[in-house]
């Protein structure tokens, strides 16, 4: 099977893709959740990658991605680098904006 997908009948050419959260296992015969702090590329690669400097999966197994540390956001520019949020107390974790704040870095009032 090509990378990110798994065998669905042993010995048959049959393939398909994991789900969200999931990656190929060993022997790529099913898929598996991802372990606490990590995720599966959108690549097609087969292993869980580890969650970015500053982000986690708040002890979830199985994650479709990791999400930003509290005073940390997502760049606009690359959603896997996390940015010191200015001041940190805007950006309460999770990838979102405290209450009262939106927009890239929660920079904007809403």
């Amino acid at each position: 099977c090509p990378p990110g997908t798994v065998s669905v009948t042993y010995g048959t050419a049959a393939c398909t893709a994991c789900a969200p959260g999931l990656a190929p296992g060993l022997g790529a015969f099913a898929c598996e959740a991802c372990p606490v702090n990590s995720y599966p590329p959108a690549n097609g690669t087969a292993a869980c990658l580890p969650c970015p400097e500053h982000s986690s999966t708040y002890n979830l197994t199985g994650a479709a991605q990791c999400v930003s540390d509290p005073g940390y956001f997502p760049s606009p520019d690359d959603p896997l680098q996390m940015v010191a949020c200015k001041p940190p107390w805007i950006c309460p974790g999770r990838s979102e904006c405290a209450t009262g704040y939106t927009g890239s870095m929660c920079g904007r009032c809403s």
